[in-house]
């Protein structure tokens, strides 16, 4: 039985009383958020996958080349996910503001509550461009990456997997979290973009 949504969201709806037993958070903070109130046990946490953040564009538009076209006169809305929320717009933020571009683009942002808002953003387009995951635009045949933000500008992109404190012993979700990390698991995972964050 799976719950998708926001990784910030699903952290609080977890820390309030929500029956999960392995959450996958796309960032670390989400996570460290349960850590801390006493809902995950940090014994059982692990850095399953990696990503890219990208700057996506509707197929066929040629207002954007590469990341330093964000400051042109031709790109006047630009989506990141909320940097309060989801972890996708704090990668963004950083890695704006790493290549002094966060100023100079800042009034152009149209703030989505996660990422996949941000996504659909631009496949509506009320927006010219969005920082993404790269396996997000994998997800629309309306979208296209432009250009791959340089990786040395943020974070390393990680998806922590968590087992909660649902009940003392919980030997299948032990066993799911051994699954996750096993060569087959991770093989269906970079079919469909990510990448392992280790092997």
């Amino acid at each position: 039985s799976y719950s998708f949504g926001a990784s910030q969201a699903l952290a609080y709806q977890i820390s309030r009383g929500a029956p999960v037993d392995i959450f996958i958070g796309a960032g670390e903070l989400p996570v460290q958020f349960l850590v801390e109130r006493g809902v995950v046990d940090p014994h059982y946490v692990r850095d399953i996958l990696t990503n890219k953040l990208v700057i996506a564009v509707r197929k066929g538009s040629t207002k954007i080349a590469n990341v330093s076209d964000l400051e042109s006169p031709n790109i006047t809305k630009i989506a990141i996910a909320d940097p309060e929320l989801a972890p996708a717009g704090t990668y963004a933020k950083e890695s704006l503001l790493n290549l002094d571009l966060w100023l100079e683009v800042y009034s152009k942002f149209v703030i989505a509550p996660d990422v996949r808002a941000a996504l659909a953003y631009v496949q509506t387009g009320n927006v010219d461009a969005a920082l993404v995951y790269s396996t997000d635009v994998m997800v629309s045949d309306q979208l296209t990456v432009v250009d791959v933000i340089p990786s040395d500008s943020y974070s390393t992109i990680v998806y922590p997997v968590a087992m909660t404190k649902v009940q003392d012993s919980n030997i299948d979700a032990e066993k799911f979290l051994i699954f996750l990390e096993s060569d087959y698991a991770l093989s269906v995972f970079e079919r469909y973009g990510f990448s392992p964050s280790r092997r």
